[in-house]
């Protein structure tokens, strides 16, 4: 049996994989929620804790496709710990260098107040954010479900992801834990992103594959589902 793990960005939730689920129906779907986000009513925001809580949701004899948007490739060093041979990654503009954070780094350094303050502009104006970075015409209602993980994540989830997200970034230990993926791993670029060349730069020099999609963004799972799911596919159907 095949499982297909989610696991969405930072301050989002499942719903940003709600256009993908579709085209993911002849397999077991695990849609994560990282603790404090959307549903998930977990105060525990340790890192280690949460990819537990991942793993135990799928079955152990699973060849499993662990798909990681944006933030979520941070848990790349405990997801290849429990990582099995036929197991793939599939990165999709995942943030893996400091250069692609400036949004993370912009509130993660303020002081209780100026953060309190910037939690309550990003409730409000999250939905407007994601449709600025959206490519093409998309309905109300669809981006409307997709931002309400803006409006319920928990500010302890934003502060303590992050500080441990920056950490992470500056000793490069995402990039780090891209050597011990045993070619394990693809990552996915939007073509209308704005991946840096620090990011660009390192998938070239460890030989990762790059897989672009077409008309989307930093989202490609709302902009052009059906082609990120060809990717998925393929990684399913070459296990082992």
């Amino acid at each position: 049996m095949v499982t297909v793990a989610l696991v969405h960005g930072l301050a989002a939730s499942k719903h940003h994989w709600h256009p993908l689920l579709p085209y993911l129906n002849d397999v077991n779907v695990v849609n994560f929620e990282i603790p404090g986000h959307g549903e998930s009513k977990s105060l525990n925001f340790d890192w280690e804790s949460t990819v537990s809580k991942l793993s135990t949701n799928i079955p152990i004899s699973d060849h499993v496709v662990y798909v990681l948007h944006s933030f979520a490739a941070s848990f790349l060093p405990e997801i290849i710990k429990i990582l099995k041979k036929s197991d793939k990654i599939i990165i999709v503009e995942g943030i893996i260098h400091i250069d692609d954070a400036k949004w993370t780094q912009s509130e993660v350094f303020l002081d209780e107040f100026k953060f309190e303050n910037w939690v309550k502009k990003f409730r409000i104006g999250g939905r407007v954010a994601l449709k600025f970075q959206l490519i093409g015409k998309h309905n109300k209602s669809d981006i409307d479900l997709w931002s309400t993980g803006f409006k319920d994540v928990n500010e302890d989830a934003i502060k303590t992801f992050s500080k441990k997200f920056i950490e992470r970034l500056k000793n490069k230990e995402i990039v780090k834990s891209l050597m011990d993926t045993n070619n394990n791993i693809t990552y996915i670029r939007g073509k209308k992103s704005n991946l840096s060349e620090s990011s660009i730069n390192t998938i070239k020099k460890y030989n990762i594959p790059l897989e672009i999609i077409n008309n989307s963004g930093h989202f490609p799972m709302l902009d052009n589902p059906k082609d990120l799911y060809k990717v998925i596919k393929s990684a399913i159907n070459n296990e082992g």
